[in-house]
């Protein structure tokens, strides 16, 4: 049930999307053509669409360039992939690192990224970290996860305090 209605969410959500972009666009398409001659209109007409081509292969080529790092994370989640993964510029790295560190039994060695992710700009990455923070026994996770109890995302409130009891068992 539930994976037929995300999947054809997944496949179909783009082609929707657009025809719904076209549908807000066409009035502003009309009166260009309206204002301008036809020879200009259609100049400005596919310099949007150019740029808009441009702009999508572009992030498409960014999303390509973390994926294979990414596949090999979640593949493989070693301590140094993790480490490096929440120190990358990819948020969906970050994002990713942080849940494979919560979910590594021993985090220790991962401190330092931790304590450095618990004050990510991404709520997503700093809700994992705190919980992964709990599981490292580190002394300097106590007060950054004591800090995190006044984050402004409830979800990270909540992992900070968990983080906190599990500090507390490792300690």
């Amino acid at each position: 049930g539930y994976a037929l209605a995300w999947r054809s969410l997944f496949y179909a959500g783009p082609p929707v999307a657009m025809l719904l972009l076209a549908a807000i666009l066409s009035p502003f398409v009309s009166i260009l053509f309206r204002v301008l001659t036809f020879k200009a209109a259609v100049i400005a007409l596919f310099v949007c669409v150019a740029s808009t081509a441009l702009l999508l292969a572009w992030g498409e080529s960014q999303v390509a360039a973390v994926a294979g790092d990414l596949q090999a994370l979640r593949k493989d989640p070693t301590v140094e992939r993790v480490r490096a993964g929440l120190g990358h510029s990819s948020v969906v790295m970050r994002h990713e690192a942080a849940y494979r560190a919560w979910r590594i039994a021993d985090a220790a060695p991962l401190a330092d990224a931790l304590l450095k992710a618990a004050d990510d700009e991404d709520f997503r990455v700093r809700l994992w970290a705190c919980g992964a923070l709990g599981r490292t026994g580190d002394a300097r996770a106590l007060p950054r996860l004591v800090a995190r109890l006044e984050d402004a995302e409830l979800f990270v409130r909540y992992r900070a305090a968990e983080g906190l009891g599990l500090l507390g068992r490792a300690g």
